[in-house]
Parts: C-alpha cells; structure tokens; sequence
C-alpha cells in the first residue's frame, strides 16, 4: 500500500546500501558519520515487521555497497577496502562469525559483490575487476579496468557449459563510460580476459 510501518535510524545514514531479507531480517549496511572511512559501521539484522534490531556487527569502513546473499552467507565491501562475509541465521536472520580481509589500503570499493560456485567477483576504486574465493575471502585476480568500477557486475552463466566461460558486464566510473565485459574461465576463475564490449561516441569533438 506504500504505508510506512517503521524506521530505523543510523548515526551517518545508510547511502547506496541495498538490503536483503534472510529469514525474519532485514539485512543492511550502515556508515558512521565522519568524514573518512576509516572508522566502525554497523551492519544491522533488523527485524522485517518492525525494525528491532535482531544483531549488529561492526565492520572496518562505511557500506557503500548492497548484501549478496549465497550459501548462508551474506557478503559485500567497505569504503576501507574490506572483502566482507557474514553467516545470516536461516530463520532468524542473526548475523555471527564476521570476516574481514583488506583487499586494498588506499581504494575502496562500492560495488556489491556477485557470489557464484565458491568465488566472489566485485569491481573496485583502484580501477579492477577482483576475483576472490568465497570461503577465505583471497583476492586471487585483479583484471585492471579503464576507470573505477562502483556497479554490480552482471553475470551471465549462458556459455559455461558449451564454451567453459563465465561472462561479466560492467560499467566504469570514467570517461569515455563504455561497458567493459571480463571473460573468466569457469574451471579457473584466477584466468580472466578483459574485452571492451562498447565505447560510446564523443559527440563534443
């Protein structure tokens, strides 16, 4: 009906965070509120008919980026260069046994991860495309993009069983703003090919 049932509040807010709902929860990322990213923000599990707090964990930077959800776990970045995962309870929603690797000490990244057959693909600031593996969080591939990448990549499964290839499209924060599409093999996703799928006219020359 559009009527807002309840509210939740945040000290910095909540910016480009996309939820997910896992069982009774809400699940969503927070920032702190100060100017740089370095500090504490929550990752909340609220309850999806009134907004309590089911459980929060403090994660390494502000979360720009919205929840993947796979296997049990929910999985996204910080604006402080963290490749994060947490298990959400299947009923209840409540989140435990945070983990955090840095993928980066001077970039960070917004781009809500895609989780698929045990590896994790995400774009990030420091202009790459990263392959990691889901369970230890490793970044085991970094394809070098033109620009940073802040979007979901979009992933297309439609060849790996006649080709052997996973395909990802994405876009990149910079100009000329073309759509860059990465080939990964899907028996070794470390192996990827980047390839320039589209490069829009400059029609200001």
């Amino acid at each position: 009906t559009g009527e807002k049932v309840w509210t939740k509040t945040c000290t910095g807010g909540f910016y480009w965070a996309g939820s997910v709902v896992v069982g009774d929860a809400v699940i969503v990322g927070g920032t702190d509120g100060a100017k740089d990213s370095s500090g504490q923000a929550p990752l909340y599990a609220l309850n999806k008919l009134t907004g309590e707090v089911i459980s929060q964990l403090d994660v390494n930077g502000d979360i720009y980026s919205s929840m993947a959800y796979a296997d049990g776990k929910v999985y996204f970045v910080t604006r402080s260069g963290y490749l994060c995962s947490a298990v959400a309870d299947s009923k209840t929603g409540a989140l435990s046994d945070l983990k955090q690797v840095q993928f980066s000490e001077k970039k960070y990244a917004t781009s809500t991860p895609v989780v698929y057959k045990g590896y994790v693909y995400f774009g990030a600031d420091d202009s790459t495309f990263k392959v990691a593996k889901a369970d230890t969080l490793e970044v085991i591939q970094s394809v070098s993009l033109q620009g940073p990448s802040k979007c979901s990549w979009l992933l297309s499964t439609a060849y790996e069983e006649s080709e052997g290839y996973l395909y990802f499209y994405g876009t990149y924060n910079a100009k000329p703003g073309g759509i860059s599409m990465v080939k990964v093999k899907a028996s070794d996703p470390s192996q990827c090919e980047l390839v320039e799928l589209y490069t829009p006219v400059d029609t200001a020359k």
